[in-house]
Parts: C-alpha cells; structure tokens; sequence
C-alpha cells in the first residue's frame, strides 16, 4: 500500500493546503501521515506558548484522526525552524520512519521563513534519508 507524508511548519498548516489531497489518497487506499515541524507555540495573541501548543497539539492529532492517519511533531518552535544539519537528520529520521512514497510540503518560496524552511529541509532530508550511512535523529 502506498503511502503519502504531508509534512508542514504548523499544526493547521495540512488542514489548509492539503486536507482534500489527503482524504482522496485514503479513500484511494493509501496510507496517511502528518507531521508539523512545531506544535504553534505562538500560535495565539491570548495564550503562552505551552498552553497553546497544547491545544494545537491536540487539534493536530485531531485531524490525523479524522482521516485515518499517524501524527508527529518534531518539536522545533515556531519562526526558529532553519536550514542546518540537526533539522535536517531529524526530518530525515521522520522519512525513514514513514517510508512515503509521496511527500508533500509547502512551495520553496512562500509567505514565511518558517514555511520556506520546512520545504528546504523536507527536500534535503528526502534525499539524505536514502543514503544508509547517513545518520538520523528521531
């Protein structure tokens, strides 16, 4: 069976771009995974940083539910996410633990670094992931 990663910055970030995408390919047979890159953490303008990661944890694993798919966040913090190696052996970690045949994430160029820096890592990882002595974080 096939399966599809969509893997974005953001809780909520999946839900916007990609959802329909998604539940096609489960209705289609495929296996679905999400994973965030943060859990939101500055995702209010009332709440600190642990409560709302919290709840947008929470509603992550809400929506991977509703569609029949695994959830992980790799516990970067939101506008810190950057291109460098530890990033990158930890989305490459994520990809060999999914095994996507299909890797979705936001366009190389896009509103914010956040975004932008999810693409470079998600595209340098799916590439490092394939080389065996390339060593991963989890």
């Amino acid at each position: 069976m096939p399966t599809v990663l969509a893997l974005m910055a953001h809780p909520d970030d999946i839900e916007i771009t990609c959802a329909g995408t998604l539940l096609l390919l489960k209705a289609a047979g495929w296996d679905v995974h999400l994973a965030t890159m943060t859990a939101g953490d500055l995702g209010s303008a009332t709440l600190g940083p642990a409560a709302i990661s919290r709840i947008r944890r929470k509603e992550a694993a809400a929506a991977a539910a509703i569609l029949g798919a695994g959830y992980t966040c790799l516990g970067f913090k939101d506008l810190t996410i950057q291109h460098a190696e530890r990033g990158k052996r930890i989305v490459a970690g994520v990809l060999r633990a999914v095994r996507p045949d299909l890797l979705i994430t936001h366009p190389s160029r896009d509103y914010m670094a956040d975004h932008e820096e999810t693409s470079r890592l998600a595209r340098e990882a799916a590439f490092a992931s394939t080389m065996p002595n390339w060593t991963t974080l989890s």
